[in-house]
């Protein structure tokens, strides 16, 4: 964690403004470093709102913001590079806002971080999802080695067909959870669906529909899978205290990755996050990493451009099993159809394209390591 510029916005009066904050970048520092890496003296981060997202950067705003920078670092902005942060809060992440971002720091030496896999540009825009739990394991071959043994052998055991997490509401996942249920396919699939704290104000949910519809289609709510319930069920006034009470995040989920639950069924249902889909790009979440990074097939409910993104950096989707795209009927037929098999057929599947699932989980695991190192080389001497 570093002391960092954090652009916002009054909303009163629709000025922009600059305060200084704790930020950080989550990376992994590599096993062949010989020495401690040492930050360059002359690095700064530089954090976005998200409450700028489709805000119109003008000449008069991005000069006003760089005399703001100014004040605070000085006029020669020569001697500083900058790590421009649109990660932390999703961001929209856009060539014309990267253009404006530049030109506040006077187009001197800088990254930009995004989740928008379409923007990347090596060395000068790359790929990073913040969750420390990213690079786990990622510089151990052995263990990527250890865990393609263990699917091997896992080959031909009776599991679970699906797994579909939720660690909060959205339309899409809990028209899902009533298409399971009402086809009788929520016992074939492992499931998460936490509690809905509908006092929160962002939550625009009208509760008594809601738990009439868990009533009318029998869901199990709350119900959990990858986290025990009293993890989860703590008052909400104690948010704070969570991490140091039981080491868990506010997302409801471990605090490290939990590999266990990608042995015990055979694909995964993904819901990418909402306000994502709402920017313009290809906006993804740290979801999208679990499967990849396990050789895991998934459904994936998010914008259908991401299936050739990964296409060009080495991964294929020949099996049967994976689907991209927002398209509600679509998404709910592929889900049907693939339900409807058996585990003979599961079995099938897993054995037939068991090598595509390990290239995808290789070829992403070199693209997250490739992001982390370009950060590396960037901010550090």
């Amino acid at each position: 964690m570093r002391k960092g510029l954090r652009i916002d916005q009054n909303h009163i009066n629709q000025d922009i403004y600059i305060d200084w904050c704790d930020i950080g970048i989550n990376y992994k520092e590599l096993k062949e470093t010989p020495i401690p890496l040492v930050h360059n003296p002359k690095l700064r981060f530089i954090t976005i709102a998200n409450c700028l997202n489709f805000y119109q950067f003008s000449d008069n705003v991005i000069i006003n913001i760089n005399k703001q920078i100014k004040n605070l670092l000085g006029d020669d902005l020569s001697v500083y590079k900058f790590v421009i942060s649109l990660e932390t809060e999703e961001n929209a992440t856009t060539p014309t806002l990267i253009e404006a971002l530049k030109k506040m720091v006077d187009n001197v030496e800088s990254i930009v971080i995004t989740v928008n896999i379409e923007v990347i540009e090596r060395n000068s825009i790359i790929f990073l999802n913040n969750p420390p739990w990213i690079h786990c394991d990622l510089d151990n071959l052995t263990f990527f080695e250890f865990w393609k043994y263990l699917k091997k052998k896992d080959l031909g055991t009776i599991k679970k067909k699906f797994m579909f997490l939720n660690n909060h509401y959205s339309e899409i996942r809990f028209d899902i959870l009533k298409f399971l249920y009402k086809n009788k396919f929520n016992n074939e699939g492992n499931i998460s669906f936490n509690l809905i704290n509908f006092d929160d104000s962002s939550v625009v949910l009208n509760k008594e529909k809601f738990l009439y519809e868990v009533n009318h289609f029998g869901i199990e709510y709350p119900k959990y899978y990858d986290a025990l319930p009293s993890f989860n069920q703590i008052d909400r006034n104690k948010l704070d205290m969570r991490d140091e009470l039981i080491g868990i995040n506010s997302v409801t989920t471990l605090p490290d990755f939990n590999y266990r639950i990608y042995l015990e069924s055979f694909f995964e249902i993904i819901t990418e996050t909402a306000n994502h889909l709402l920017l313009p790009g290809v906006h993804i979440s740290e979801k999208l990493h679990k499967p990849l990074r396990t050789a895991f097939p998934f459904v994936y409910h998010g914008n259908p451009k991401l299936k050739t993104i990964l296409e060009k950096i080495g991964l294929t989707f020949e099996s049967p099993i994976y689907f991209f795209g927002m398209d509600k009927k679509e998404l709910i037929n592929h889900l049907s159809f693939i339900l409807s098999q058996d585990l003979q057929w599961y079995n099938t599947i897993q054995h037939t394209y068991l090598e595509e699932y390990f290239n995808n989980m290789d070829k992403w695991n070199e693209f997250i390591n490739d992001n982390n190192k370009q950060f590396l080389k960037f901010s550090f001497l």
